[in-house]
Formats: structure tokens, C-alpha cells, sequence
């Protein structure tokens, strides 16, 4: 086996002799600092102590060819501009580190996947696709005729595990706190449309409306996003006939939209318009913005868990997570006391309470 060698004090130092400091044989050595299970921890820990205090490591393409592995993980995704496909890669990449695990990244067209139809088992060892990218990350699994173990991370596809919140329950916490706050009409923002939410909100043309309006993130840029949204609140503010109503938008760039439009015409928020957005990015809190926390780092990091655990022998069996969300109530959608007067300040105001949190599982 090729090793990586480090020359302490004129000398070469190479597996035979770790294994001759352990007492143990070449075979379990490289078991041992493969960190494979055949080897008990204890016998595990004290080889990789005597191996680290000798200065050798084994390489890692000699042990891509030991077992057959590339220690790579293939992340598929639609974009990276976005803000949740950002924060799911950092929380991937975080998690894939902590196992000795390397990132390879493919930013692909939901629609084309015939430029990564050359990815396999052979070049790496599991799939983890983003949102949108679902289509084209089954569709690859297809061409190539590949069982890669893959997730889905914010999305669904026919095949592989899949962790991300719940759609319904989403919009549900959303359209309660509004209904609670007393505002009756609420419209969800849809690409450049929307629909008006009545009394159900798990009936399937609405359902299938969330998760159009959330996949919508993927295919614009956060500028984008903004400009439409504006564009559709003047559309509507045109007709409007009726009074206050409330808009639960798919990302805090199209609510910033709402509240740009709402400033520059004085509506009063939330008294006039209440705006709640179904994902929570920085931008959020400093604006006052009622906002919906999917953590998506934290979904990243689950879903490469269960794919490492499936590498690792644990049953390859579709799972399906439905994880945490928050909510988390600001100005923008319910009346909140006056921030407290910046120092030096002439004027004085109350302190503002701490944001309302509903932790959901």
C-alpha cells in the first residue's frame, strides 16, 4: 500500500514499523487508521496514537484503492448564489469534514443533466442534491444506470432519502399567526402571481403552490426577486378594494420587496399589510421581517449523516425526515413596542421585546 512517509530524524518511517511499535500486524494497521470497525476502538485509538507520534498517515488515494472509495460526496445544486443553498452547503461541508470526507460541487440546470452523466461510483461515493436539483440528480441516477446512494435536501425526488421541513406545516404557522394577528385575507406570493389562501391550507392545489413558490428561489437572483415582487404588489395595489390583508412570500428578498412597496406608497405595516416570509436569512432581523427559520446547514448536515451511515453499512432504505422549523414573529406582521433610543439620543422609547419564538417539530 502507497503511505504517506515523514523522515524523522534521518529515518523513513512506514507502516512495518508502526505495526512493530503495536505489536500488531501491517493488516490491522491500515484497518485501524481507516478507522474501519473490524478493529475495536480501544486497539483503534491506541494505533492511531503510537502511528501520529511516528509521523506516518496513510495516504488517502492509497486508501480510495483499499476500499474501493473516493471519500468525495457530489453536492448537485441549482445555484449557490441563494442564501439556503449557500447556508446547505456550509452545513455540508462542515459535516463532510468532521468524517474525512471531501466536497466536489455541480451547479446544474434542473432541466439538463447530460454534462455530469460522466459522474459514478468510480468518481465519487454518494449523491446529496439541492432542491430544484432533484430532477436532474434522478434523471443522472437514470442515465447512468448508478445505485450511488443519494438525499435530497430541501426537495423531492422518486428516489433516495430526502430531509426538509414540512410544506404544510410551514404555511400553516404562517397563516395561523396572521389569522391570530386578525388579518383575513392573505395571499400567497407566487413567481409573478399569487393565490388568495382560504380556510384549508393542506388542499393539494395549494400545497403543490408552496413548493412552486419555494423551488421559485432557485431560478432568480435575490435582485430578481425583489424587482418582481414589487411588480406584483403594483399590480395588486392597483385593484385593490377591500382592506388590510397579509402576504406570505417564498423568500426575505421578495418580502423586502412588499415592504419597499408599502414604504414608498405609506401603507401602514402590519396594520394595513402584514408580510411573513417562509425562509429567515440575515436581512430579516434588522428589517423587522416576520420570517420562517428552516436551518437549512442543520438539513445539509443530517442529510450527509445518513448517507455516510449508509456507506458505512447502515440499511440503504428510502428515509424521509421532516425537520424543525421556527417562527419567528417581528413587526412586520404584528404591532411591536418602539425600539429603545439609540445612545445620545434626545428622545426616548421603550425597550423592544425580544422576538416571539414558536420552535416547531
Amino acid at each position: 500500500m502507497k503511505t504517506q512517509r515523514r523522515r524523522t530524524a534521518g529515518l523513513t518511517v512506514n507502516i512495518k514499523d508502526v505495526a512493530l511499535a503495536a505489536g500488531v500486524s501491517t493488516a490491522t494497521v491500515s484497518r485501524a487508521l481507516r478507522q474501519q470497525p473490524s478493529v475495536t476502538l480501544s486497539t483503534r485509538n491506541r494505533i492511531n496514537r503510537i502511528a501520529a507520534a511516528m509521523g506516518y498517515s496513510i495516504s488517502p488515494s492509497a486508501a480510495a484503492l483499499a476500499t474501493g472509495r473516493s471519500r468525495i460526496i457530489t453536492v448537485l445544486t441549482p445555484t449557490v448564489r441563494h442564501w439556503f443553498y449557500s447556508k446547505a452547503l456550509e452545513g455540508a461541508s462542515r459535516a463532510l469534514a468532521a468524517r474525512n470526507y471531501s466536497l466536489n460541487i455541480v451547479v446544474t440546470d434542473p432541466h439538463d443533466c447530460k454534462h455530469i452523466a460522466t459522474l459514478g461510483p468510480s468518481h465519487v461515493d454518494a449523491l446529496l442534491i439541492f432542491g430544484n436539483a432533484a430532477e436532474s440528480g434522478t434523471a443522472l441516477l437514470e442515465l447512468t444506470g448508478s445505485t450511488l446512494p443519494c438525499a435530497i435536501v430541501g426537495g423531492r425526488a422518486s428516489r433516495g432519502h430526502s430531509v426538509g421541513v414540512d410544506e404544510q406545516q410551514i404555511l400553516s404557522a404562517a397563516v395561523r399567526h396572521l389569522r391570530q394577528s386578525g388579518h383575513k385575507r392573505i395571499a400567497l406570493l407566487i413567481a409573478d402571481s399569487y393565490v388568495w389562501i382560504e380556510e384549508d391550507t393542506g388542499c393539494p392545489e395549494l400545497l403543490e403552490a408552496v413548493r412552486k413558490s419555494l423551488s421559485h428561489r432557485a431560478t432568480e437572483s435575490p435582485l430578481e426577486a425583489f424587482t418582481r415582487t414589487r411588480e406584483v404588489f403594483e399590480k395588486l395595489w392597483t385593484g385593490w378594494t377591500s382592506g388590510p390583508a397579509a402576504f406570505i412570500c417564498p423568500s426575505d428578498e421578495a418580502a423586502i420587496g412588499i415592504l419597499f412597496e408599502c414604504a414608498r406608497r405609506g401603507v401602514k405595516i402590519p396594520e394595513q399589510v402584514a408580510v411573513v416570509s417562509l425562509e429567515g436569512n440575515d436581512l430579516a432581523a434588522p428589517l423587522g421581517l416576520t420570517s420562517i427559520l428552516q436551518h437549512p446547514a442543520d438539513q445539509a448536515a443530517l442529510a450527509v449523516r445518513i448517507l455516510l451511515d449508509e456507506l458505512a453499512g447502515a440499511s440503504g432504505e428510502p428515509t424521509s425526515v421532516t425537520t424543525p422549523f421556527e417562527l419567528i414573529v417581528r413587526s412586520s406582521s404584528s404591532p411591536q413596542e418602539p425600539p429603545a433610543a439609540l445612545p445620545g439620543s434626545a428622545s426616548s422609547a421603550k425597550s423592544r421585546p425580544e422576538n416571539s419564538r414558536d420552535r416547531i417539530r
